[in-house]
């Protein structure tokens, strides 16, 4: 700890509703709030997260080909409290992840789908200087210690459920960086997504 990081420690992850419930139960316990980061902040209620996710795992899992395009999960920013502050002052970052899908014999892009989340949090943070006229940047664990600890504690409780996700489709094993329960994996496999681009979920 101390040393300058860059970049994002993250995990993208697609888990059954019931598999998400539990979750963000665990983010109730610590008192992370859900919001939108637009000009309002609107603050949204696990009830609220839970049922914009169900909306959109339901039109992902579709066995006839949905309007999936226009389901959308909302980008979030997780807040939660740090030290003895009495305001969350840090926060992850919660959005849906835009996967890929390519024309093997052409490797043209076909398609862009929402097809998981992605939780993020900063390895670094910006320190301005006493006369600000310049910034640094600095490893957060120096200023928010109990931030990494809870984004580790919320992304095993995934990993527990999750396996990564792995697929062939014309003949080629795809290996994105996406872990998926056994229910979601499941469901993929019967989808329509997996009907319409040949995916056989392994």
């Amino acid at each position: 700890m101390g040393t300058i990081r860059c970049g994002f420690w993250k995990l993208r992850f697609l888990l059954s509703p019931e598999s998400m419930k539990e979750w963000l139960e665990l983010c109730k316990e610590h008192n992370i709030c859900f919001e939108i980061p637009n000009y309002e902040r609107t603050k949204h209620t696990i009830e609220q997260v839970y049922d914009a996710y169900c909306r959109f795992y339901e039109s992902l899992m579709a066995t006839e080909i949905s309007d999936h395009d226009s389901i959308r999960v909302p980008a979030y920013t997780m807040s939660f409290l740090t030290g003895n502050k009495i305001k969350p002052v840090s926060s992850f970052s919660l959005v849906p992840f835009d996967y890929d899908i390519y024309n093997s014999e052409f490797n043209r892009k076909i398609k862009t789908i929402d097809l998981c989340l992605q939780i993020s949090y900063p390895k670094s943070i910006a320190v301005t200087s006493e006369d600000n006229k310049y910034f640094t940047y600095e490893d957060i664990q120096l200023h928010e210690p109990s931030g990494y600890p809870l984004f580790v504690q919320l992304t095993d409780f995934i990993k527990k459920h999750t396996k990564p996700l792995r697929f062939v489709t014309n003949g080629v094993e795809q290996k994105p960086s996406i872990r998926i329960s056994v229910q979601a994996k499941s469901d993929l496999a019967c989808s329509w997504i997996a009907k319409k681009y040949g995916w056989i979920i392994k």
